[in-house]
């Protein structure tokens, strides 16, 4: 069995109720429904007022995970702040297979596939974003050569013709790393993501949010590999669901081991959006059983204070 570790990035200078909320539900799902040790969770804080911060801090403390204040890695894009988990993780000696690098809005709600030894896993994109007209412009404007395309999965682009993208295109809410290969990516990812920042007059202005998505793609394609894509189950795009029309919407019929809620959560209720199909909803009642028996309790207590 892989040993695995869990890590986040919770930037509490922006948006700092919904970042608390999701940092809540985050480490919840781990604890209360995967059976996590708090001693193999991590959590990178970005705050600039410790002070202001301590109940959240005291939250997770309390339940002793791992807690790392942390600088914004660069000030001109703060989508970028997950690289800082890989600073931390090349610093520090702790004893672990792979390194699960997660969004704060996912929640963990079945246990994951075994990963086979493969230095990267990470899901394809749903979506051509960016395009790929914007991509390989990108990529010949980084000197490097042209990278290997693939198909976009046809099932979630239902009633549209299959779309090309990059191979190593995935989406940023998931990546599961090799120790061994963490050191090297980092070094590699950190370079073209500060690249991308000082470029973004490369991405059309609706795409600048996918920095750190495209400068993980350019860092995989310079050193020459490429990602063992992970299924769908293991980042389930409840932003994808169309909940007014089941039939024309972009469904898919799995049950979600990590569900990467987006915006579908209420914040005066705490709850999960439900979207229709049993499968998936069985799942999501997990974490939504927990917030309302005692989790969104929590929560309102915390940001009341």
């Amino acid at each position: 069995m892989n040993n695995l570790v869990f890590s986040c990035v919770a930037d509490f200078e922006n948006n700092r109720s919904k970042y608390i909320s999701q940092v809540m539900i985050w480490a919840t799902s781990l604890l209360e429904i995967l059976h996590v040790a708090s001693t193999n969770i991590f959590i990178n804080i970005i705050t600039d007022d410790q002070n202001r911060d301590s109940e959240i801090i005291g939250w997770l403390t309390n339940k002793k995970i791992q807690c790392n204040i942390s600088q914004p890695y660069d000030s001109r894009h703060r989508y970028c702040n997950k690289l800082i988990q890989l600073t931390y993780f090349t610093h520090t000696n702790i004893e672990y297979d792979y390194l699960i690098m997660m969004d704060c809005d996912t929640a963990s709600l079945n246990t994951f596939i075994p990963f086979n030894g493969s230095k990267v896993y990470a899901k394809l994109t749903d979506h051509p974003h960016p395009p790929l007209p914007m991509l390989l412009n990108i990529v010949e404007k980084s000197g490097l050569a042209p990278p290997e395309l693939t198909y976009m999965p046809g099932e979630i682009l239902i009633g549209k013709p299959l779309s090309l993208t990059v191979h190593n295109n995935c989406n940023g809410g998931v990546y599961a790393l090799h120790k061994s290969f963490v050191g090297d990516l980092t070094i590699r990812w950190q370079y073209w993501a500060s690249w991308c920042i000082d470029n973004l007059s490369l991405f059309r202005e609706d795409e600048w949010i996918y920095a750190d998505q495209v400068s993980f793609m350019l860092a995989m394609h310079e050193m020459g590999e490429l990602v063992n894509y992970l299924p769908y189950s293991m980042n389930y795009q409840l932003g994808n669901l169309n909940y007014h029309n089941l039939n024309g919407g972009n469904l898919i019929d799995t049950a979600p081991r990590i569900l990467h809620y987006h915006d579908k959560l209420d914040y005066e209720t705490y709850q999960i959006f439900y979207c229709g199909i049993p499968t998936v909803d069985m799942e999501i009642s997990k974490i939504n059983s927990i917030l309302g028996l005692y989790l969104g309790d929590e929560i309102n207590a915390l940001l009341s204070k």
